[in-house]
């Protein structure tokens, strides 16, 4: 198989560990402790993963030192807004292009 790559095409494996862990904390902390037979809607669903939600981001973090939305009230001012959509789209900008074989490698 070949493969090229755009030079915008950032493929970093540190950063797509990061949303795997988040994935890996919501399974171990919530979906896996949770009784399902005790969740009777969507909507009773939705309000239990938003407690959790609102748990974690009201609780010391010792991966940052503090609570994370005191560190965010701190640095929200430093959180660059888009110029645009178009310029959002661009900096998100991924084309790959491959050949695939007929056995389909």
């Amino acid at each position: 198989m070949t493969e090229k790559r755009s030079k915008k095409t950032r493929l970093d494996g540190a950063s797509k560990g990061e949303i795997e862990r988040t994935f890996r904390s919501i399974r171990e902390r919530f979906l896996n402790p949770l009784d399902l037979n005790s969740v009777h809607s969507l909507e009773e669903f939705n309000h239990l993963f938003m407690d959790h939600i609102r748990t974690c981001n009201t609780s010391y973090h010792g991966g940052i030192g503090e609570i994370p939305i005191e560190r965010w009230r701190r640095t929200q001012h430093q959180v660059r807004i888009p110029e645009s959509m178009e310029w959002l789209d661009t900096c998100f900008l991924n084309r790959v292009t491959r050949r695939v074989n007929k056995d389909s490698t």
